[in-house]
């Protein structure tokens, strides 16, 4: 008989717990004795929040429950206490739904159990303290979004992406899949805010789902509209993103000679890998625009005019001049949306094929006065390209014995500073080196003298570690 009193007695006390029943002596009061028994401790969340404003029950075994409100300190307190065995329950605040509510249990791990039966008695005593109560927080319930998102022409904007970021829980992000449908899951209670990317290298443009826009899009972040998510799915109506804004893009830039001539009428066209290639012819100052490219990577091939001593080529950004005669060592360059500049691009001369060893043609019959007069006259000249190395141009004159000559070669400024050596043959001997000179800051090398004997003359810069060997063609001999 005595069990089962204690066993509805306890569940009395349970109940009282549950429902939140204030504070009274119970009608079997006069069985209580009473006394001056005191329990005290605190009350944290696990998550290290506050309770502050829960409640904290006492209640006895056999009946009678009292409380106290957890303060600013996340502390509480009883005095006054009877003597007698008590359950310490643990109510949260009405605005802490996000904690469980429990009971004291000194075996549990935090001194909280959420199940009456494991409750630990406690009696009070003068000043009796307990340790610390840890509630835990309660498992948050999960939601998703789901969704469509279409491009104006009705076609999924597949490669895409659409975000969800919470207030306060954070962001979650997913691709459009191939029919355009997406699925956010996981989500914490809260309000989000969408945001939807086009897919990448497309002209689409980026925006945030809104209920009250055309579509349900807009490029306006102030006009989106917070979704709220809790438990189960929200799904969204089809989000339209608009057609994109056809933007185009452009190649610029300049050509020159490698003997500084102008390379004006030559043809520079721009190829995308698929879709018609654009052809432009280089202005008088050796300058060209290819306008209105589609995004793309563009070959950029440049063709001399018709009868011009010059090579055809591509733009390449590793050969010296960025340039090079075989399309396997063309650059490839990325347009989009915007204009790309060039830098200028060198073009080897074309003569005569040949090599070093190559007969010079035989001096030019002078068309003027004879040597040693004050008159210019014009020397015999020959060129060439060395096949192994195309960036290898060389120039040869012939010179008549006595004649006062000036060598002028023309170099590009970006040679200043580099040596330039006066290479001197003599009846078709061995060439030796006769002087020295230095590129000067408008990218001439001058060397002038007066020729001891019939010879020929070469002008030829080093190679270096770091740089090939190059010069300039002789642009101009003077004789005096």
């Amino acid at each position: 008989m005595n069990g089962i009193r204690r066993r509805v007695a306890a569940l009395a006390a349970a109940l009282s717990l549950a429902v939140l029943v204030p504070a009274a002596v119970p009608a079997g009061a006069a069985a209580i004795v009473p006394g001056g028994g005191v329990i005290y401790g605190s009350v944290i969340g696990q998550d290290h929040g506050t309770l502050m404003g829960g409640t904290v029950t006492a209640c006895l075994v056999y009946g009678g429950c009292w409380r106290a409100t957890i303060d600013s300190q996340q502390t509480y307190r009883f005095d006054d206490l009877p003597g007698g065995a008590f359950t310490i329950g643990v109510t949260p605040p009405s605005y802490g739904a996000r904690y469980v509510p429990g009971w004291y249990a000194a075996w549990s791990p935090g001194n909280f159990t959420a199940s009456y039966g494991n409750a630990t008695l406690v009696y009070a005593a003068p000043q009796k303290i307990l340790p610390p109560i840890v509630v835990p927080v309660r498992a948050p319930t999960l939601g998703s979004i789901t969704g469509r998102v279409l491009a104006s022409t009705g076609a999924p904007l597949t490669g895409g992406s659409v975000m969800a970021c919470g207030l306060t829980a954070g962001c979650w992000s997913v691709a459009i899949g191939w029919d355009g449908l997406y699925a956010l899951g996981g989500l914490l209670p809260d309000r989000y805010r969408i945001s939807i990317s086009p897919p990448p290298n497309t002209a689409y443009p980026s925006g945030w789902y809104s209920a009250w826009a055309p579509g349900s899009f807009t490029t306006n972040p102030g006009a989106a509209t917070l979704v709220w998510v809790g438990a189960g799915n929200v799904a969204l109506p089809t989000i339209i993103v608009p057609a994109p804004v056809l933007l185009r893009g452009s190649i610029s830039g300049s050509v020159i000679g490698s003997d500084g001539g102008s390379l004006a009428g030559a043809t520079v066209t721009a190829c995308p890998p698929i879709g018609p290639c654009t052809a432009r012819t280089v202005a008088w100052d050796g300058t060209y625009l290819l306008p209105n490219l589609a995004p793309a990577n563009y070959l950029v091939s440049i063709a001399p005019a018709p009868g011009a001593p010059y090579l055809a080529g591509f733009y390449s950004s590793f050969s010296a001049g960025y340039f090079n005669p075989v399309l396997a060592n063309a650059s490839a360059v990325p347009v989009a949306y915007v204009n790309v500049a060039l830098p200028r691009i060198v073009v080897p001369r074309f003569l005569v094929v040949g090599g070093p060893a190559a007969t010079p043609a035989a001096p030019a019959t002078p068309s003027g006065p004879a040597a040693g007069t004050t008159a210019a006259r014009p020397l015999a000249l020959t060129s060439w390209i060395r096949p192994a190395a195309t960036t290898q141009v060389r120039s040869m004159v012939s010179v008549p014995a006595g004649a006062k000559v000036e060598l002028v070669a023309r170099t590009e400024t970006y040679y200043v500073g580099r040596s330039v050596e006066v290479w001197r043959r003599v009846d078709g001997g061995a060439w030796a080196r006769v002087a020295t000179r230095t590129v000067a800051a408008d990218g001439r090398v001058v060397y002038r003298f007066t020729a001891r004997d019939d010879a020929a003359y070469r002008l030829r810069m080093p190679a270096t570690a770091t740089a090939l060997e190059a010069v300039g063609l002789v642009r101009r001999v003077r004789v005096r």
